[in-house]
């Protein structure tokens, strides 16, 4: 048995008087709440009495219309103002508003406590909140022989459903993909409506956010532990009401279902991981390796290898999650750069719209035919991934236009170093001298001798000394453009492929 807004007005102890809305005094009041919250209606819902000393209503008019307006929307059955200094004064709109919505506005005198209008609404709904917690345990008795039957996150999310009368999808907010099945699917409006409400809500959303769709209501919840997991709870039939006590606690159990659902993702990540830098350093043998593949769904080459600066900005858990919400298989693994495997025939567009996102520069290998050249694949990634830096672009495919300093093949970058530097590295080995690391040195401060030789922390002279030999053992000048370019070119590709071999050091 309920109580109506009238007859909590009519019992003399609580010192009410209504100032707007009698129409609507037959509202039932399932629960009375107070909150200075200046958007209540996001944290109350239907059959809710709104308990308020005024902190949070607007001063002016039309704030308090607007006000009004949200209560009416939300379905609360009311709003006491405890009289009180701190309480602005209603304008007449909003009481007329009130009076055409039928929204109960009325005022408490300041005397009264709230806890005394709380607890005869809680006495008053005794048999209702009965019925409520018999629904909060058989929702957690669907979580336990979930486990024990060892249900998908779909038949949780189903049964749920049907135990607090409502649908329910989990999504993840950066991408609106489904963190677990569901049999159901947002409508078009409803996923504009989350959109905009994400959009407006910041880092930080309400435990409940009100969205209005499809001609009917459906509240939207973060769920505590993820803060990238949100659940939307849809009615399944008019003129029903969804229960927010029992829906708090359905988004607790099914918290732990994206939980359970997360630390199996982070496994199956963990291994992709191993699996790749195993398939780049050539290690796994090549029936394994067909099996791990076909069980990322990547079974089949054409691949190409993907590799961007590591980092916070793109991080591997990240990166994994925006492939797959472009239904891109993958395998994918951190380090001081991070690298991926995906099929060639990924779209480029999919690739660069991860780079620009995410604010990185990417490098792509050309497509890659056959396990045991996936190695020459990671280095060409690699130094497609130099390429992007060089010129400013968000993705860079190896051999596509770009910097000439990339090289046709791992073993033509090999001999060229060979050929232009082996005379300098030769002799360093030898002598214990310092000249290759002297032309890298000069060419980096722009041919400056000053520069060079501050950085090197030797003399000018020592300085020119140490260019003239250099010259004679390349047979290069450094005065000729072609002989500068050539040592030049030379010098980065011995660094791109000192940088494999440091990377080869940190897996």
């Amino acid at each position: 048995m309920g109580i109506s807004v009238r007859q909590l007005a009519d019992m003399p102890q609580l010192r009410t008087r209504f100032i707007a809305g009698l129409g609507g005094a037959d509202r039932q009041v399932l629960w009375a709440h107070s909150t200075e919250s200046p958007d209540p209606w996001n944290w109350l819902g239907a059959g809710d009495l709104l308990l308020t000393n005024g902190y949070n209503v607007p001063a002016d008019a039309d704030g308090q219309v607007a006000f009004v307006r949200q209560l009416h929307a939300a379905e609360l059955s009311g709003v006491f103002f405890g009289q009180g200094p701190q309480l602005p004064a209603i304008a007449p709109a909003a009481i007329a508003v009130a009076d055409a919505l039928g929204l109960p506005v009325l005022a408490t005198e300041q005397s009264v406590p709230w806890v005394l209008i709380s607890r005869t609404v809680a006495d008053s709904n005794s048999e209702r909140a009965s019925g409520r917690m018999l629904k909060v345990l058989r929702a957690y008795d669907i979580l336990r022989r979930s486990y024990e039957a060892r249900l998908d996150g779909d038949r949780l999310l189903e049964q749920l459903g049907r135990e607090c009368d409502c649908t329910f999808v989990v999504l993840d907010r950066r991408f609106l993909t489904p963190i677990l099945p569901a049999g159901a699917a947002l409508s078009g409006e409803l996923r504009d409506a989350v959109v905009e409400r994400i959009g407006t809500g910041g880092d930080h959303l309400p435990a409940f956010s009100r969205l209005a769709a499809d001609g009917g209501e459906a509240l939207m919840l973060p769920l505590a532990h993820d803060s990238q997991a949100i659940l939307i709870a849809s009615l399944l039939r008019a003129r029903s009401e969804l229960d927010r006590v029992v829906l708090q606690h359905a988004a607790t159990i099914i918290g732990l279902e994206v939980e359970r659902t997360a630390a199996l993702e982070s496994r199956r990540r963990e291994h992709g991981a191993s699996v790749l830098r195993q398939l780049v350093a050539s290690s796994l043998e090549p029936g394994q390796a067909a099996t791990e593949l076909a069980t990322f769904g990547l079974d089949g080459d054409p691949w190409r290898v993907l590799c961007w600066d590591g980092g916070a900005r793109l991080t591997a858990e990240l990166a994994d999650a925006r492939l797959r919400a472009a239904d891109v298989p993958c395998l994918v693994a951190d380090g001081p750069l991070g690298l991926a495997l995906v099929p060639a025939a990924t779209p480029v567009a999919v690739l660069e719209e991860i780079a620009r996102s995410a604010d990185v520069r990417l490098g792509a290998s050309p497509p890659t035919h056959g396990l045991r050249l996936l190695g020459d694949a990671a280095r060409q990634a690699r130094w497609a991934l130099e390429a992007a830096r060089g010129d400013g672009a968000a993705f860079r495919a190896y051999g596509a236009a770009g910097p000439a300093f990339m090289p046709p093949s791992i073993a033509d970058a090999e001999a060229v170093v060979e050929r232009m530097l082996g005379p300098l590295m030769a002799y360093d080995r030898a002598n214990g001298t310092e000249l290759l690391r002297t032309l890298v040195v000069f060419l980096e401060a722009n041919r400056s001798w000053q520069d060079a030789a501050r950085t090197l922390c030797i003399h000018r002279q020592t300085l020119i000394y140490r260019i003239r030999r250099i010259e004679g053992l390349t047979g290069r000048r450094l005065q000729d453009t072609a002989d500068l370019t050539d040592l030049y070119l030379a010098v980065r590709t011995w660094q791109m492929l000192e940088l494999d071999g440091a990377l080869a050091r940190d897996r």
